[in-house]
């Protein structure tokens, strides 16, 4: 029940907790600094974990229905509370009319309505707000495109400069030489390698002036962008020659763990990619060749496998920097993408081969030929995708949601198969032969019994003026068959 409970057992960490929660009054929905005490967030997230435990249990299906379900609405609820809860204290209130009866019921439930009614009615807040939303996202629609493209620049740059670093040019005397600074059109990153292995790539605040239209106009927008990426990655391969002439075996594991901010903004609007947006992830692969490669034809096999996993988490601020008009609240939205991706596998037979025989300029003779055959298999065991948000104005009010979707157990094989082939005996040949095939095919290994298991789940939460409590809708949906 406690982050530092040091192997207590549960009757200890219960008490640990309900004295914290007597003690401070209540419990935060989430911390902004790391400490022993419990937040609502953890409690779900070790929900999430103690799910993931059961799975792994001898004799319980990790596909459950019930298993997947829960799973996807705690990680909703979980990263709604990260992104959208509170780090007030609160000990959370019992409804006035509980335990009530006759005359206080009846006059507690009207005001239900009376407050229902408050926000229902379209002249005032829900359509109020909703307004101020539309009109917000007019007003900086002009400034979307181009501080958008402010953000792509930077990461082609930050991109462009990675690639310098880890694929350096050769200099005069042979040697390879990493760059200190890349620059990448008008902005320029600067390379810092690190004690710890990690290597920082630093785009300090530059203007751009930026054109999304083709009108042939020069009618660009000043957009100020920076943007710090720290890359973690690391990767090994090897390569051997095969038992046989023509053959090698390679194989490469690695880690990806790459960290990212940034900003770009204009007078109207500003994007920033928050801390904490990370992508991590780790994965091998094997690989057997085998081929000739003859004057005139060659041929090839590879037998390829691949095994990875992902977790992506991508936080980002849009704000309206100016009102529509003076007096009106201006806009803001923070959103959180997260993305898993867990026992990712790809294995498969890759077949390639071509011939082209010398012309015959004395008979107009000629044949040729190419194709490939590809059959492969890819699968998971669990992806899930989560988007969580919130539009709030300069007036307090809020709409916040959180969806999470998740699949589990995917398997697919395809096959792709590829000719293309011609000849002709002679200049008098007035039907040469040709063939030309484009063909592809996946299936899922799906059946009644054993089908890809998904689920979603939604937590919708409204704050407005005119309505005494706050709403909260939560909606799960399971998949339970094959359609």
């Amino acid at each position: 029940m406690r982050k530092d409970n040091g192997g207590q057992s549960v009757v200890a960490a219960l008490t640990s907790f309900v004295d914290q929660y007597v003690n401070d009054d209540g419990l935060a929905d989430k911390e902004d600094t790391d400490s022993a005490k419990l937040t609502l967030q953890e409690i779900l997230e070790s929900a999430v974990e103690l799910v993931e435990e059961v799975k792994k249990v001898d004799g319980v299906q990790s596909d459950r229905e019930d298993l997947s379900k829960s799973e996807t609405e705690l990680k909703a609820k979980e990263t709604d509370k990260k992104n959208n809860g509170s780090t007030e204290v609160k000990q959370g209130e019992a409804p006035d009319d509980i335990g009530s009866e006759g005359l206080q019921a009846t006059k507690a439930f009207v005001q239900q309505i009376r407050d229902l009614a408050n926000t229902s009615t379209l002249s005032v807040n829900p359509q109020a707000f909703a307004d101020q939303v539309d009109m917000a996202a007019a007003a900086v629609d002009g400034d979307t495109e181009v501080v958008a493209e402010g953000l792509g620049r930077a990461l082609a740059a930050i991109a462009e400069a990675w690639d310098a670093h880890n694929n350096p040019p050769e200099s005069e005397s042979g040697s390879a030489e990493t760059p200190a600074s890349t620059p990448e059109g008008e902005l320029s990153v600067d390379v810092t390698p690190n004690e710890n292995g990690t290597v920082t790539y630093t785009i300090q605040q530059t203007t751009l002036n930026i054109d999304t239209t083709d009108d042939g106009v020069e009618n660009g927008t000043d957009v100020t962008v920076s943007m710090t990426a720290t890359d973690g990655t690391s990767f090994s391969e090897t390569e051997e020659p095969g038992e046989t002439e023509g053959s090698s075996e390679s194989s490469g594991q690695g880690t990806l763990n790459l960290v990212v901010t940034g900003s770009s903004a204009s007078e109207l609007l500003s994007i920033r990619i928050a801390e904490g947006s990370l992508l991590q992830g780790s994965g091998s692969y094997n690989e057997t060749r085998t081929g000739t490669d003859g004057e005139n034809s060659f041929s090839e096999t590879r037998n390829e496998s691949l095994q990875a996993s992902l977790n992506a988490v991508l936080n980002v601020v849009l704000s309206q920097l100016q009102p529509v008009e003076e007096g009106q609240p201006t806009v803001e939205f923070a959103g959180g993408f997260s993305f898993s991706l867990q026992g990712f596998s790809s294995s498969g037979t890759y077949t390639e081969s071509g011939e082209n025989p010398p012309y015959d300029h004395s008979t107009g003779a000629y044949s040729y030929s190419y194709q490939y055959n590809d059959e492969y298999t890819d699968a998971f065991t669990t992806a899930g995708v989560t988007l969580s948000g919130k539009f709030s104005n300069s007036d307090g009010e809020q709409l916040l949601a959180t969806v999470g979707v998740s699949a589990s157990n995917f398997s697919q094989t395809c096959t792709e198969q590829y000719e293309n082939s011609g000849s002709a005996t002679g200049f008098d040949d007035t039907n040469p032969e040709q063939t030309y095939i484009d063909e592809s095919d996946c299936e899922t290994s799906e059946s009644e019994g054993d089908f890809v298991g998904a689920s979603l789940s939604l937590v919708f939460d409204v704050d407005l003026a005119g309505l005494d409590d706050d709403v909260n809708v939560t909606v799960n949906v399971n998949r339970t068959g094959l359609e």
